[in-house]
């Protein structure tokens, strides 16, 4: 990438796809070849916010599952059945990502 620091900013991953993307694809499939999103959310938090910011994405998932991790090794049981299923979605949200797109419905869960 021309940008790994910092990015190319949010919603221009087209603009990334386009410096990268060899035109002949488009050719032999007669079709124009077009995406406004990655179909995982690593990739994409990437070019939106280069390395800094996907790091920085990726440390507010990670701390959540500490917290949750030990909060659920309390004494008390009503925190383990608390930390558990919030532990289940971010994983879920996590492995979700790796495969989909990601839009406002899946943005609503993170955020």
């Amino acid at each position: 990438l021309h940008k790994p620091i910092l990015g190319y900013g949010p919603q221009h991953f087209l603009r990334a796809m386009d410096e990268f993307y060899p035109s002949i694809f488009s050719l032999k499939t007669n079709r124009e070849a077009w995406t406004q999103r990655a179909h995982n959310f690593i990739f994409e938090q990437g070019v939106y916010a280069g390395f800094i910011g996907l790091l920085l994405y990726l440390s507010i998932f990670a701390r959540a599952f500490y917290v949750l991790y030990a909060l659920k090794w309390k004494q008390r049981d009503d925190y383990f059945s608390i930390a558990v299923p919030l532990q289940a979605l971010l994983i879920s949200y996590l492995v979700q990502g790796l495969f989909g797109v990601e839009i406002f419905h899946t943005w609503i869960l993170a955020y």
